[in-house]
Parts: C-alpha cells; sequence; structure tokens
C-alpha cells in the first residue's frame, strides 16, 4: 500500500493496491489447509483440541458463528469464545505464562518452542508489560542494543 501523507480515508483507499495498475497482474490465493493439523504428532487428544481451536476459527472466518450486536454501534460485532478455550483471569500474568510457556526458563533457546506460542494483546502497552514480564523469568542480564538508521 502506498504511505498517503496527510491523506483522509478516501484519499488510502484510492491508493491501495486494488486500485493501481498492478493490481491486473495480482493471483489471489486462499488459504484452505490447516498447517497446524497437518504438523501435529499422533496424540489423538492433542489433536482433537487442536482440531476444535480450528474449526471454531474457521467458522468465525466463514460467518458460522453468530455474532452478538453492540448497542452503540451496528458494525461492530462481539463473537463469544467458548469457556473451554479461555485462560481463567484469576492466575494473572505469571500464570498465563506459565500457562503458555511451560517452562521457559529452560526452553527460551530452542526456536520451535518460541515459535509455537504466543500472547496476544490488543495494545502495545501490554504487549510490553507482558514481555517486560516475560524476560523477568529469563536467566542472565537484560541487554538492549540500540541501532541508529544514519
Amino acid at each position: 500500500m502506498l504511505v498517503v501523507a496527510k491523506g483522509h480515508r478516501e484519499d488510502i483507499v484510492a491508493a491501495s493496491l486494488h486500485r493501481t495498475p498492478l493490481w491486473q497482474h495480482c493471483k489471489l490465493f486462499l488459504l484452505t489447509k490447516r498447517m497446524r493439523l497437518e504438523n501435529l504428532s499422533n496424540d489423538p487428544s492433542l489433536r482433537s483440541e487442536v482440531e476444535h481451536f480450528a474449526n471454531w476459527v474457521l467458522d468465525i472466518g466463514n460467518e458460522n458463528i453468530e455474532g452478538i450486536g453492540t448497542s452503540d454501534n451496528s458494525d461492530v460485532m462481539w463473537i463469544l469464545i467458548p469457556q473451554d478455550l479461555l485462560i481463567e483471569q484469576s492466575i494473572g500474568l505469571d500464570g498465563l505464562i506459565k500457562a503458555i510457556y511451560p517452562q521457559i526458563h529452560i526452553n527460551f533457546g530452542y526456536i520451535s518452542y518460541l515459535q509455537e506460542r504466543a500472547i496476544v494483546a490488543p495494545t502495545n502497552e501490554q504487549v510490553s508489560a507482558i514481555n517486560d514480564r516475560i524476560l523477568s523469568f529469563l536467566p542472565g542480564d537484560l541487554c538492549t542494543y540500540l541501532s541508529a538508521d544514519i
């Protein structure tokens, strides 16, 4: 997408990829293969759990799950998350980190361990707080490396 300095919404939409001459050379690919399911071990309980989650996400994407409208904005819809997919708030941030990253102090050096896990947060401020807390679980001193693009 092109950068539109001080552009309004209509300016930005007009500059998007599908409005450029390049669009005729683009090919649309649909993601239809659920890779997480393909790479699972033969553990049937784990496979069933991941397949349940994957089907739920697909149902949301295919609009098979009815959203709950909000009173202030008719365009906004809420999706009710099934209880079995939630982690209780009472465990706190440390409990959440330990649930998502078990034994992180031992496994943090393994790329595949980190690639298979994520904690998603709605704001950068919350992401920073979570990252800082995760870093406190790691052994050794914390170092910050700064760079400049001159």
